[in-house]
């Protein structure tokens, strides 16, 4: 049986250090002065949908990040004023628009993951293997028993999660794969 002092304690630690990790949101720093993080974030988007041999819409680019379409529409605005992405009709479908990156977007998408991939180095040297896979296993289980809660109906999922199998699929590991 788990003792309650012990259990409460061990609860609390976990919800602290779950609220440290969620505001902390450290991303590495490699945008340039003149984009916001929201626009860093649509132009990194943009870029893995197109190393993914996706055509991203805007519709795709505002679901992925849960941006509203008056918000992602603005965004977009000021990317192309920039000159890091361009607005286009889209080839297999003529009614839509598809949103590219240009030269200079593409080289801030290539330098981002680069620093990514170095920061995910330098996490791992940090934590070495063995935690690290240990990490991963625990949040792999935290999330199993979320969804657990989510699928009987004692839980409703986060209005912002990503879909359920993000990164399951081959290509979302070999995306991982290629980052680390």
């Amino acid at each position: 049986m788990i003792d309650d002092t012990a259990a409460t304690e061990a609860g609390i630690e976990f919800q602290r250090a779950l609220g440290r990790f969620r505001a902390s949101c450290y991303v590495p720093r490699y945008a340039p002065d003149d984009l916001t993080t929201s626009e860093m974030h649509v132009v990194m988007a943009v870029g893995h949908a197109c190393d993914c041999g996706d055509v991203p819409r805007p519709r795709d680019i505002g679901h992925a990040l849960h941006l509203s379409p008056s918000a992602l529409s603005q965004t977009l605005g000021s990317l192309e004023k920039k000159g890091y992405i361009v607005r286009e009709r889209h080839a297999s479908d003529g009614r839509s628009v598809a949103v590219l990156l240009t030269e200079t977007g593409r080289s801030v998408v290539d330098e981002g993951v680069c620093a990514y991939r170095e920061s995910m180095r330098e996490l791992r040297a940090y934590l070495g293997d063995d935690d690290l896979r240990e990490f991963a296993r625990l949040l792999n289980k935290v999330n199993a028993f979320f969804q657990e809660q989510v699928d009987a109906g004692k839980m409703m999922p986060h209005p912002h999660r990503p879909s359920r199998d993000m990164g399951a699929s081959a290509e979302g590991k070999e995306t991982a794969r290629a980052l680390v």
